[in-house]
């Protein structure tokens, strides 16, 4: 359990790029969890498109964050560039799965 505390919050001996890793696996699993809670507010049908959509706007965000502040995409430390691929990935396979045909029905839109 240290070891894992010290991973991700111990900043003293790490430099600038890795300091963020722990922050950014935590960010990632509340705003993965915020997504889900929203998503779960609305019917079944509704709920892979939501997911998706939700989970690409945080993509887009984090990704163009990450551009703002120049971060460089790095293969030894998570960066922001990582959280944006994350999301953009588990947007696209919701979104996958989304079935259209019911989520126009439950909107009103003739099929």
């Amino acid at each position: 359990m240290d070891s894992l505390r010290s991973l991700l919050f111990d900043t003293r001996d790490r430099d600038t790029a890795s300091r963020w890793q722990g922050p950014l696996v935590i960010l990632t699993a509340v705003l993965a969890l915020v997504i889900a809670l929203v998503a779960s507010q609305f019917p079944i049908p509704l709920m892979p498109g939501v997911f998706g959509t939700l989970a690409l706007l945080v993509a887009v965000m984090a990704a163009g964050l990450a551009w703002s502040m120049s971060i460089e995409h790095s293969l030894e430390h998570i960066t922001l560039w990582h959280v944006a691929e994350a999301f953009a990935v588990i947007g696209i396979i919701a979104l996958m799965f989304a079935r259209t045909d019911e989520a126009l029905q439950l909107l009103g839109i003739p099929v």
